[in-house]
């Protein structure tokens, strides 16, 4: 039974909920290496960032809202744990503490 017609030919339900699934595995490999990326960069020159920190979090944010509307209750509290620790992250990452002030 064909459900999704793309062109001449057309996809199951499980073919469309596979692509689906590979696509948001591919989006969470692409967060991970981001953050191990923008991490070590943070520990080197927490300027460079930017923006890009604030970004990532909003991307975070939205993968919880997809995360509430389309997944399990345990998916949405990691989620929202993994966001919450960007932001945090980000957070201290752009902080003046007065130590690293005094060490210029």
């Amino acid at each position: 039974m064909r459900i999704f017609a793309v062109g001449h030919s057309g996809f199951t339900y499980a073919q469309f909920i596979a692509a689906v699934e590979l696509f948001c595995s591919l989006c969470v490999l692409f967060a991970a290496y981001l953050a191990w990326h923008l991490g070590a960069l943070a520990r080197t020159t927490p300027p460079a960032i930017g923006a890009l920190g604030w970004i990532f979090f909003a991307y975070q944010l939205v993968g919880v809202y997809i995360s509430w509307i389309f997944f399990s209750g345990f998916v949405l509290f990691l989620s929202a744990g993994i966001a919450i620790c960007t932001g945090w992250a980000n957070w201290l990452s752009t902080v003046q503490r007065p130590e690293s002030a005094t060490a210029k």
